[in-house]
């Protein structure tokens, strides 16, 4: 719970000034305001639910590693960022984020995810499939592969496999 409050500062989300826990009996994280504690169903946008998400995902495994749980070290996350993102937009965009809070708030997310990946050193992986393409260095110099112009990864030709 802690160490999800730290983070918070880092995200783009509600409730950013109200401590955050994570209830294991419920298996859901709550802001515990001065008037009520919300639980994350009630957090308002998709943009906040992705950011909690991140939150407590994180922080788990931050756990896991320090605590040397045998737990697996890596994480897999599909499109983080289309909260800000619209998938119909990709022809048009190309992968980038029009200049906006949207852009500024996804690159929080993926700030954030350096962050800890940083934090853990070589015991953390992280995987993201994305239609984002932010125009900066630490984040394209994590691109391994771009999937567009007819690029696929399964590429057409696997259809026509007997």
């Amino acid at each position: 719970n802690t160490q999800m409050t730290d983070w918070k500062k880092n995200l783009d989300l509600e409730y950013k000034e109200a401590p955050i826990r994570f209830d294991l009996k419920k298996l859901t994280l709550f802001a515990d305001t001065p008037t009520q504690s919300i639980p994350l169903n009630q957090m308002g946008s998709a943009a906040n639910w992705v950011a909690y998400h991140l939150l407590i995902h994180f922080a788990l495994h931050k756990h896991f590693v320090t605590a040397n749980r045998p737990v697996p070290r890596f994480i897999i996350l599909d499109q983080p960022s289309q909260a800000y993102y619209p998938p119909d937009n990709d022809s048009r965009l190309k992968g980038k984020i029009e200049k906006s809070t949207d852009e500024k708030a996804v690159k929080q997310i993926y700030d954030f995810i350096f962050l800890v990946v940083k934090e853990l050193k070589s015991d953390f992986q992280v995987i993201i499939t994305d239609h984002a393409k932010l125009n900066y260095d630490d984040f394209s110099e994590c691109i391994i592969e771009e999937w567009r112009n007819g690029k696929k990864l399964i590429p057409e030709s696997w259809n026509n496999i007997s």
